[in-house]
């Protein structure tokens, strides 16, 4: 899951574009060729934007700086060169920092074939924060040794599963199993546990360690149902962690503004960083507003996380 730094910016600013213009086309991270290469020379593009028509295609590229400086104009020099270098039409540049008066000078003197973006932290000119609000949090489950899984079925059941077929299941096959749980909803034994240690481990924002053994079967939340040849089988599971380490947070997100310099709000994108105990994470929510009804849209969620990840976006 591990990207360059900066990707999952591009892909923010991939999303938001492709939203403010649905009839295009966006592509991340392109190689384009260098118009005037006799040896088939390429230049790398964060994000490429085909629109208009076939007959009067235009082409622009987006470069992104996720950088603590503003972009210098030798950077702002080299990206014009790119667009000539692969005959794209226009060039969008964005950037974490604002544009220094020398780059906004150079950037008005080429008209509309170059736009600045500057992505600015702090209070939105539309997004009306008192209503829209996200809140970012995330588990994390670490054993330092093997989980084992060990099932059992509930003996009105052995005449219709076979004791043999079921025991030939194994512990890693239990872990890699699918799930209906009470809700009929599809988890495995990882989703479960996480969900057991949140209800167990209350207090956020540290890391537990302890060793532990659960049953799931009695508790009617946890009741899982397993498939086998057809028959729809209540399980119970024992499950052993030793020496498991869990690790949750949760966090209010910054949020910051996708702004045309000299313009207003082109769309936002709520994020929120962190170091966990397995490495740095960042998550991404980019948001336009909806011309139709007024409202606003959840473009995405663009997670940069060291483990497995799954989303559930909250709108509070």
């Amino acid at each position: 899951m591990a990207r360059k730094k900066g990707t999952d910016l591009e892909l923010v600013v991939a999303a938001i574009e492709k939203a403010l213009e649905p009839s295009c086309v966006v592509k991340h991270d392109q190689y384009l060729s260098v118009l005037t290469s006799t040896e088939g020379h390429k230049r790398q593009c964060d994000v490429v934007i085909y629109s208009g028509s076939k007959r009067r295609p235009i082409v622009t590229i987006v470069e992104v700086q996720d950088r603590n400086s503003s972009v210098s104009v030798g950077t702002y020099d080299g990206w014009v060169s790119k667009r000539d270098e692969v005959g794209a039409n226009q060039l969008i540049c964005v950037s974490r920092k604002p544009f220094p008066k020398s780059v906004i000078e150079k950037a008005r003197q080429q008209g509309t074939r170059v736009s600045l973006i500057e992505l600015s932290a702090g209070v939105p000119d539309e997004l009306p924060l008192g209503f829209i609000n996200f809140h970012y949090q995330y588990a994390d489950l670490m054993s330092e040794n093997e989980i084992i899984v060990n099932a059992l079925i509930p003996s009105s059941y052995k005449d219709k599963v076979t004791l043999q077929e079921f025991e030939n299941i194994s512990n890693i096959e239990w872990k890699k199993r699918s799930f209906k749980n009470n809700e009929n909803i599809d988890v495995s034994v990882y989703d479960v546990l996480l969900k057991v240690l949140e209800n167990i481990h209350l207090e956020k924002n540290i890391i537990h360690t302890s060793s532990c053994c659960f049953s799931f079967f009695q508790n009617t939340e946890l009741r899982l149902l397993v498939y086998i040849r057809g028959e729809s089988v209540p399980v119970l599971l024992n499950v052993e962690l030793n020496n498991y380490k869990y690790e949750f947070h949760r966090f209010l997100m910054d949020v910051a503004v996708y702004r045309t310099t000299g313009k207003g709000d082109d769309g936002w994108f709520f994020e929120a960083r962190h170091d966990s105990a397995k490495g740095p994470m960042s998550v991404k929510v980019p948001i336009i507003r909806h011309e139709e009804s007024g409202g606003y849209v959840m473009l995405d969620v663009i997670a940069d996380v060291p483990f497995d990840f799954s989303q559930n976006i909250i709108e509070i």
